[in-house]
Parts: structure tokens; sequence; C-alpha cells
């Protein structure tokens, strides 16, 4: 599990450090730099995993605070947790094991500076008594656990039409793009070779779509473009035969995904993707978007029966309704500074806590106290009195 995050120099994130829980949800006005949050654990992630194709999607000169003072360096630190299993198999890597009082965890770290290469880092970080291990360790056995850990961090950004949109195998195991593309094609997979999570898929999603009956899969003739990456058997037509989804509701069957509401689209995509996929933290943008007040209660709720499966979500939302929801320590708002950019804080930070959290709920706090309080009360630069390290 991520545990905490520093950032530095990253688009609107001038100088931000937070604390992460198992379900996290960042909340604040538009602009305020809540998905440049997820963008940056996503950052660490790319370059922790694969360097080489990492500098392709994140150039320096986009991504840089460029505000009052504009920044020189861009840097995004990440720390993990282990699971049990994992602490046991990098205490085994020294030669020299650490103190038995001593929790081991990762710390995973990217920093760009213009003109010169990257700096990725893996670090074990001890938990308790902060003494670091002799630096004795068998060659990358860290790194090797958190290229695992973290190159299964999935940041969603699903698009209704690429949900919608019908597809083809372009691989022997097909996979959902973050954008939701391939959607037809995995579930026609999954519903062929493990009908058992395709029933889980289509059971969950009536939960939160009381109308939809079934979901089918059938045959749709594609117009695609061969190339030398992506070779493909094309008819005399030019065309390749695909998947496209169709949905039976109590009112209306036979209905094309193309034609279905966004809300139970995205819903698809991400359940699709949680039963299909090896996946420990999930990063969602804007996980309200399209759903009804009741669907976003059921959504917290699912979303914590992830957690307890060991998988983190670290979301953003503008809803009030699905913040009542949430418990305070889960909840971090940002607002904009001028001059220093994002800042972020936990609820539980605001001066007001102790008096009013008994007898306000999440989503009354917020609604009156917003998230402008931060400005007044933050410490060091782009962190809350309070916020500290574990």
């Amino acid at each position: 599990m991520l545990t905490r995050l520093h950032v530095r120099g990253y688009k609107a994130l001038r100088d931000i450090e937070t604390t992460l829980e198992p379900l996290t949800v960042i909340v604040g006005p538009n602009g305020c730099g809540k998905t440049s949050v997820l963008e940056a654990i996503a950052m660490v992630r790319d370059f922790v995993v694969d360097r080489v194709e990492a500098g392709k999607i994140h150039p320096f000169e986009e991504l840089r605070w460029k505000g009052v003072t504009p920044s020189s360096e861009i840097a995004a630190d990440l720390w993990i947790s282990l699971f049990q299993r994992e602490e046991d198999r990098l205490r085994e890597a020294f030669l020299k094991p650490p103190a038995a009082e001593d929790s081991l965890g990762l710390k995973a770290s990217a920093a760009f500076i213009e003109g010169a290469p990257p700096n990725i880092s893996v670090d074990v970080d001890p938990r308790r008594s902060g003494q670091r291990p002799e630096l004795d360790t068998i060659e990358g056995t860290h790194q090797k656990l958190a290229r695992s850990i973290l190159g299964s961090i999935r940041r969603l950004d699903l698009d209704a039409r690429a949900l919608a949109r019908p597809s083809y195998f372009r691989e022997v195991t097909p996979r959902v793009g973050d954008d939701g593309s391939g959607l037809a094609t995995v579930l026609s997979a999954v519903s062929g070779e493990q009908h058992e999570q395709f029933e889980e898929i289509q059971d969950r999603l009536r939960e939160f779509v009381p109308e939809l009956e079934r979901i089918r899969i059938r045959p749709a003739s594609l117009s695609v473009v061969e190339t030398q990456e992506v070779p493909v058997a094309l008819d005399d037509e030019g065309k390749v035969v695909g998947h496209e989804i169709l949905l039976d509701f109590r009112q209306a069957r036979g209905v094309p995904a193309k034609h279905a509401s966004e809300g139970t689209l995205l819903l698809l995509g991400l359940l699709t993707v949680i039963h299909t996929a090896s996946v420990s933290v999930l990063l969602l943008d804007d996980i309200d978007r399209a759903l009804h007040l009741k669907a976003q209660q059921q959504l917290v709720a699912y979303l914590r029966t992830l957690t307890e499966q060991g998988i983190q979500i670290i979301a953003t939302s503008h809803s009030p309704y699905l913040v009542l929801h949430l418990e305070y320590e889960e909840v971090r708002a940002m607002p904009m500074s001028e001059s220093d950019g994002a800042l972020i804080g936990k609820l539980t930070d605001h001066p007001e806590y102790e008096r009013w959290h008994e007898v306000m709920s999440t989503s009354e706090f917020w609604t009156v106290f917003g998230e402008e309080w931060l400005r007044t009360v933050r410490g060091s630069p782009g962190t809350i009195t309070g916020e500290t390290r574990t």
C-alpha cells in the first residue's frame, strides 16, 4: 500500500506532502491539482517500471511548475508499506538483517532536472526505529519488489466512447486500456474462458443498475489499418471480425453500448478491470461522474470491499453526497494558492475538527468549511500542521 506522497515542481504541485489511506478521496475546486496528484503517482510508477518508455510520456518542460518562481526540478517520492510475505522476502535479502523491531517498507523516487538524465531510486525504509539497514542487500531485491508493486498500479481515465467502441483481439491476453478501449474483447474472452468472473461482473453491475438484465457480446465487423507493429488478418473489404457489447434492459433489449448511459459504461469498465487484472492500487478521477446519488453510496461501499481485499483506492471527487459516506480520515482537501501552488491536507487537520466532527457529517463539515482554511493553517509549503510522517 502507498502510505505517503511528496511531490515538488510537478505542474501545480509546487511542494505538497500527504499521507494516504486504504481509501483516499481528494476534493477541491476544478484546477486545484487533484488530477495532478494521481498523475504524479503514475509518473513514479512509470519511471521505476520502465524509465525509457516513461521518458516519452512525461516530458519535463511540459510538466514542471511555472508559477511565481519557476521550478528547475520535478521530483516525487512514494512510500510503500509491504504485506508480511513481501517484508519477509525483503528481510531475507540482507546479509546483516535489520533489527526485529523495524517494520520495513520501500521508498521510490523520481527526480528530474532540465538537461540531466532522470534520477530514479528505490530505497529500503525502516518504519519504527528510523535506523537505515546496512546497505548490503542482495543486489536488486528491493528494486524488483518495487517494480512488482508499482507495476500493478492502474491509473484509469475511462472514456464512455472508448468503452462503447467495438474491438478485436490484438494480443493473446486482451487488456482493458486505461481509457476503457478493448472492453468488448476482454468481456468476450472472460465470458468464454472465465464465465464465473463474467457472471460476477454482470451481477455486480445489476446492483448499480437494477434495470439491467444481461450483458451480451456479438460479432462486429471493424475497419482497421494493418501496420508493421500490429498485423491483422483482413478480409477482402479490409475489415476484421471483432466484438461489440449489447445490453439487455427490462424495457429495452439488445441496446448497443454506444447508446447506453455514461454511468453504466463507466461502472462496467471499472468492474471489468477489477475482475480481470492484477491491481494493487487504483487511481480514479471523478469517481462520482455520471452516477446517481444511490449509485455513489453503493460505489463507496464497493470500494471499501476492495480495500479489504488489499486493493488501495486513491480517487478524486466533487460530490458532497459521495463524501457523506466517507470517514474524515479518508478525505484530503485541496485549494490553490497564488504564490505556492496547490495545497493539501486532511479534514482532521482543520482547527474546528475536534469541536464539530461528532455532530457534523464529513459532507456537512466539508460543505461548511471548504478548503480555503488550508491557506491559513499550513506549515511548510504545501503541508498542513498535523500531517506527520508514518
